[in-house]
């Protein structure tokens, strides 16, 4: 009973705590002529086909942006665009809750932009959705759970000192994969 107290309160804290959401304006240039800062908060919810370009955007310029990315953790405003998870997909990603699936916060895109670049592809999964692997396969369901988000972040800021201590061929090369040890999973 005392540890679904501490869930709770932890839960609790979570959705109170406003995250690093950006606050730059990007200016009204294409993309590929922003600085690395102005793509991120390009992310934020607008226009949707900007978003769709931001992330385009993100997985062309790679490495550089993972600091940017980073900066990200916390912030629970809706992603609302395209390009995150498998084009074949016929996944939807909702602009409000739909069912039993829920808005992608921006710390979920991040972390799912983060992982596409380690990986060299943004179709890597279908969708930006978090899975628990400790949950058997029948029983996993999409989540956006703040739970979920700082599971998945204490696995990437690890990874991320590792990338900052060495490259990301490097990590690629010892299969060093961001969500590795966090039993989570892009669905």
């Amino acid at each position: 009973m005392h540890l679904i107290a501490i869930a709770l309160s932890i839960l609790a804290a979570a959705q109170e705590t406003p995250g690093k959401c950006p606050t730059q304006t990007p200016r009204d240039v294409a993309v590929k002529e922003m600085t690395n800062e102005e793509v991120v908060a390009a992310l934020r919810p607008g226009r949707p086909e900007r978003v769709t370009e931001a992330v385009a955007e993100i997985a062309r310029r790679g490495e550089v942006m993972i600091p940017v990315l980073a900066s990200l953790k916390g912030c629970r405003e809706t992603f609302l665009g395209g390009g995150l998870g498998n084009p074949m997909s016929a996944q939807l990603i909702p602009e409000a809750k739909a069912g039993n699936l829920e808005p992608i916060p921006l710390e979920q895109a991040a972390l799912y932009l983060i992982v596409g670049i380690y990986r060299g592809s943004l179709a890597y999964a279908q969708s930006p959705y978090l899975v628990d692997l400790r949950e058997p396969q029948r029983r996993r369901t999409a989540s956006v759970s703040p739970l979920f988000n700082e599971r998945a972040w204490r696995s990437v800021d690890r990874w991320i000192a590792k990338w900052r201590a060495s490259n990301l061929e490097d990590l690629r090369r010892r299969k060093q994969d961001p969500l590795a040890g966090s039993k989570l999973s892009f669905w």
